[in-house]
């Protein structure tokens, strides 16, 4: 009995005396993803790598494919969550289209790379893939997010010093703020899971091709069915 009231008693202190505990245990709105994944800085990663093969090989794996988060809703499940109108599904005009904003975010990071890479390679401005305005938009689109989140985590400073290592992989000079630092965050792939479930079998094909048809994008479900090939009666 002693036993039970101490951990109610310790357990009501951490969520009430410490209500950033009770922060990182609530779950998100929609796919319901508390902060639970424990994941370090990086010291280095192959989204970064100057090697073109390897950064293009890390940028094309599944986990960052954003158009896997663009999901089709329907009605009662808009209505619950309040969402305001979108367009509707293409194979089923009773959902609603909508794209999670971390796939957004996700788009314009790849959006930026492409952008970043044609620069440096020399690529006339006439001919790279993104219009300058769409490049600002999605740094402000980055901006709003960072702002919005305000991430409140500190992050030791780096080198100032040659002879000191301010590091916690101390064979390593490093000067980014944080490498090896631990953070919670929330499940991507629980994220990716929730997304698939509610599909709009959206895959990011010759983006930016206005040549290419539209509802060819939405025929890669990732369950293998083929809801173009239904006939549905628009309501």
């Amino acid at each position: 009995m002693a036993i039970s009231v101490i951990s109610n008693v310790v357990f009501l202190h951490q969520r009430y005396a410490q209500p950033w505990v009770l922060k990182n245990s609530l779950p998100t709105r929609y796919a319901h993803l508390p902060r639970e994944t424990i994941k370090r800085f990086p010291v280095s990663s192959d989204f970064a790598s100057t090697n073109r093969t390897i950064q293009d090989n890390a940028w094309e794996q599944p986990d960052v494919d954003w158009g896997a988060h663009v999901v089709a809703l329907d009605q009662s499940h808009v209505s619950a969550l309040g969402l305001p109108k979108s367009q509707p599904s293409l194979w089923d005009p009773a959902k609603s289209l909508y794209v999670l904003n971390g796939a957004h975010e996700l788009h314009c990071l790849h959006l930026l790379r492409r952008s970043i890479n044609e620069f440096y390679d020399g690529v006339p401005i006439q001919q790279q893939t993104t219009p300058y305005g769409h490049v600002l938009h999605c740094i402000d689109a980055l901006r709003e997010s960072v702002m919005c989140n305000a991430d409140d985590t500190p992050l030791y400073m780096g080198r100032w010093d040659e002879n000191a290592k301010l590091n916690l992989n101390l064979s390593i000079a490093n000067e980014r703020p944080g490498v090896g630092s631990e953070r919670k965050c929330r499940n991507w792939g629980a994220m990716l899971s929730w997304s698939r479930q509610h599909s709009a079998c959206y895959k990011p094909v010759h983006f930016g091709d206005k040549s290419f048809p539209s509802e060819e994008r939405f025929k890669f479900c990732p369950d293998g069915s083929k809801p173009w090939l239904v006939d549905r009666q628009v309501v």
